[in-house]
């Protein structure tokens, strides 16, 4: 069933757009850790199309293009 992607795997463009709120809405200190854990996740699998939220492990498609919004995560860009 393919609504269950969506319940409970770590995607990476799910992290992006959340670390760029919470740094719009003051909580740059969330953000660096949602920034920190989503790099910790490529180091550790690689970028792969999402993650097990309690081991890292990655799943599914190897060299997956959105999860390269990795590392604008780890750019500390002005007004993002």
């Amino acid at each position: 069933d393919s609504t269950l992607v969506w319940r409970g795997p770590t995607w990476m463009n799910t992290n992006w757009y959340l670390a760029r709120g919470l740094r719009r809405h003051g909580r740059d200190d969330l953000a660096r850790v949602i920034e920190d854990r989503s790099a910790a996740l490529v180091e550790q699998s690689g970028f792969r199309e999402y993650y097990d939220p309690f081991t890292g492990e990655g799943f599914c498609a190897e060299h997956f293009s959105w999860t390269a919004l990795a590392l604008d995560l780890l750019a500390d860009l002005d007004g993002a």
